[in-house]
This record gives structure tokens, C-alpha cells and sequence, in this order.
């Protein structure tokens, strides 16, 4: 059985699949070789909130759609401190995600 075509499988055509790889690639590559000072700041709250968006519109369809996978090495601090500046921006409340898992599970 042959592998999906994974631009099918996201739904972007092979140049827009090739971006998303290249982009990817550019950020682990920067982590890799702890150059973070040379990706503009604006660029990654960008690539945040587009990938916060597409990770929830997914997720509503795929309940089980994991956030990341165990070798893409993100470790708690890192999910931490992202979920924070989530709250942050989008003023949320602590209770307010209490709230929301209790729906969530109704």
C-alpha cells in the first residue's frame, strides 16, 4: 500500500507543502545551532498564530491529533512557556480554561 500524498493529506498544493517543509526546517535548524537572534521575532508570532489556528480547526475534526510528537524533543518548559504567552494573548483566565475543559467533556 502506497503512502498518502501528505500535500493531499493538509490540503495545500506540492509548492505550498514545500514552504511549510522549508520553514520548518529553517526553525529547527536555528534551534539546532542556537541562532534564534537571526529569526525576526514578528516572523515566529506569525508562524505561531497561523499553526494555533490550524492545530484547533484540526484538532476539532481529529480529537485525538497529537499537539507534537515525541522526536520533535519538546520538553515541558518549552510547552509551558508557550501555553503562558497563549493565555497572555488571548487574555485568558485560568478559570476560564477550567471552564472549558468541563464543556469539552460534557
Amino acid at each position: 500500500m502506497s503512502s498518502p500524498d501528505p500535500a493531499a493529506a493538509v490540503g495545500i498544493d506540492a509548492v505550498g507543502l514545500e514552504d511549510v517543509v522549508r520553514c520548518h526546517a529553517t526553525l529547527v535548524r536555528a534551534l539546532e545551532q542556537d541562532s534564534l537572534e537571526s529569526l525576526p521575532s514578528e516572523a515566529i508570532i506569525r508562524l505561531l498564530a497561523a499553526s494555533v489556528r490550524a492545530y484547533a480547526a484540526k484538532a476539532q475534526q481529529e480529537p485525538e491529533l497529537p499537539a507534537f510528537h515525541d522526536d520533535d524533543h519538546v520538553t515541558a518548559t518549552d510547552v509551558v512557556v508557550t501555553v503562558w504567552g497563549l493565555i497572555k494573548a488571548a487574555d485568558l483566565q485560568l478559570f476560564e480554561l477550567s471552564m472549558w475543559n468541563g464543556l469539552s467533556r460534557s
